[in-house]
């Protein structure tokens, strides 16, 4: 899904006030070797890929 450029603009500033920099993505992508893929893919792959840790721990058996 693309996204207008203002839109990238604003979150790409967002992630960098909040200490995600350009240096800190491009590493992201080299991390999970998708440098040649989009970063916001890479974005919503590590966003979203993953369950979110709640602090619940499933009961056993």
């Amino acid at each position: 899904m693309p996204c207008a450029p203002d839109t990238r603009k604003k979150l790409l500033l967002g992630l960098a006030e909040k200490g995600f920099g350009y240096d800190q993505l491009a590493e992201m992508q080299r991390i999970i070797d998708a440098e040649k893929s989009d970063l916001f893919d890479v974005l919503a792959y590590v966003a979203y890929a993953q369950p979110q840790c709640d602090g619940h721990q499933p009961e056993p058996g």
